[in-house]
């Protein structure tokens, strides 16, 4: 073989894996969500934006699920903390089913607490990282749930130590069960600290261009069932 057939082999083998990572990525839609088994993975520093309220390194933030006709998932407009109802639709919408003595229905309307970070994982077909991708786990309060071991990281007094980007660690998790019966089991750090690849780090963008954002429309249309299946979620919102 020519050294020129040689060198357009490994172009197209090179363009083909590339391809291939995408295309995963594509099918899991930004989020990260994989079957059973063992995953390693790489929480990284996501930058702050002051401007847009949107925090560095992890947020927590709230969703309301199962609203409407067609069970859509909406951010809810209020922060964890506050009452429900300050700024967002569905929370003055559950206030006034409340005070028609509709509390089955109010509390389906209530928001569920959610954690998100920004990871890099290890495809198992390729052996190699992927990212940045959003990882979020409603916050609970069993040290089964994916949030708990992730706040188990960034709560760490090694914190710092495991997210730098150049001298940290990744971490790996067995997922058993899926959907409400998921369970994480005991989170094990890489004994050896590693990098993070430029091309994935030049991905990263702060939350507040990655998370769904509170839109109040699609709140309406969701409750009321004339949401459109294309629409996401608000993220043109900020």
């Amino acid at each position: 073989m020519s050294h020129r057939h040689h060198h357009e082999d490994e172009e197209m083998k090179e363009a083909q894996k590339r391809a291939a990572m995408t295309h995963r990525q594509q099918e899991m839609g930004g989020k990260f969500n994989y079957p059973e088994g063992r995953h390693v993975f790489r929480v990284l520093k996501t930058p702050s934006d002051s401007e847009r309220n949107s925090p560095a390194i992890y947020q927590e933030y709230q969703m309301h699920h199962g609203i409407g006709p067609n069970k859509r998932s909406c951010r809810c407009g209020d922060e964890p903390g506050e009452r429900h109802g300050k700024r967002c639709w569905l929370g003055k919408k559950q206030r006034q089913q409340i005070k028609e003595g509709n509390t089955r229905r109010a509390a389906l309307l209530e928001p569920k607490p959610t954690l998100a970070v920004n990871i890099a994982f290890r495809d198992d077909d390729s052996g190699e990282f992927m990212g940045p991708i959003l990882w979020s786990s409603a916050i609970g309060k069993s040290a089964k749930s994916a949030s708990y071991q992730l706040t188990g990281i960034l709560g760490s007094p090694k914190a710092q130590k495991y997210l730098d980007h150049k001298h940290g660690y990744n971490f790996s998790l067995r997922r058993k069960g899926q959907l409400k019966n998921t369970v994480w089991g005991t989170l094990e750090r890489d004994d050896d600290s590693s990098r993070v690849s430029s091309e994935i780090l030049r991905r990263l963008k702060p939350f507040a261009d990655v998370l769904p954002q509170y839109d109040e429309d699609y709140q309406k249309a969701a409750y009321y069932g004339r949401d459109d299946e294309e629409k996401t979620m608000g993220k043109k919102k900020h």
